[in-house]
C-alpha cells in the first residue's frame, strides 16, 4: 500500500489562493482559526511510492486548482 499525494501539507488557505491565482475575481471567505479537533496540517509521506516505483506527484495545489477551474469552465452544469 503506497500513499499517493503531493507530500507536503496544504492549507485551506492555500487552496483559495490558488484558486484567486486561477480565476482573478473570484473569492472565498474562510473563518478564522483552526477547526476544533483538527490536527493541524498533515501530509501522506510518499517517500516509499517514489523509491519503489518511482512515483513523483505530477500537479502542485497552484498547477492542480489552475487545470480543475479550467475545467470547471467547459462544465457548468
Amino acid at each position: 500500500v503506497y500513499n499517493i499525494a503531493g507530500g507536503a501539507p496544504v492549507r485551506n488557505r492555500d487552496v483559495v489562493e490558488a484558486a484567486t491565482k486561477a480565476k482573478p475575481g473570484w473569492s472565498v471567505d474562510l473563518p478564522a482559526g483552526v477547526r476544533p479537533g483538527s490536527r493541524g496540517a498533515t501530509s501522506c509521506d510518499i517517500s516509499r511510492a517514489r523509491a519503489d516505483v518511482g512515483y513523483a506527484p505530477a500537479y502542485d495545489i497552484s498547477r492542480g486548482m489552475a487545470d480543475y477551474m479550467a475545467w470547471l469552465e467547459g462544465h457548468a452544469e
